[in-house]
């Protein structure tokens, strides 16, 4: 479990500019799952180490860094998703509309349009 996870998270990073092909919904959902897991882990280390040496304002700086690290690769994850779906790309800026995040998430749990896929 832990080599799939890692196998994800290097598959997220690598294709961090690769907008044109799919992800099937197994592939994004298990790719989001081990970022959380990542994140989580690094983001507790680095709490803990914060508040052994008294460095405050650590925690949101790794945290703040992780967002810019991720942001262009997430963006690149959930475009693929997307088009895998049969849905517009330009549907990724849903989350800056109120209950667009949820309109997303809707969007990313649906099965892969194989039709739409044909003709890829």
């Amino acid at each position: 479990m832990i080599r799939a996870g890692i196998n994800y998270i290097s598959d997220f990073f690598s294709s961090w500019l690769d907008f044109d092909s799919h992800t099937t919904r197994k592939d994004y959902w298990l790719t989001q799952l081990s970022l959380i897991i990542l994140w989580t882990i690094v983001l507790t280390v680095v709490g803990v180490l914060e508040g052994i040496t008294l460095t405050y304002g650590l925690t949101l700086g790794v945290s703040g860094f992780i967002a810019l690290v991720s942001l262009i690769p997430s963006l690149a994850l959930t475009i693929r998703r997307l088009r895998d779906t049969g849905f517009s790309t330009w549907l990724v800026l849903l989350p800056l509309l109120p209950l667009g995040a949820f309109v997303l998430f809707v969007f990313t749990v649906l099965p892969t349009n194989f039709r739409y896929r044909q003709g890829y």
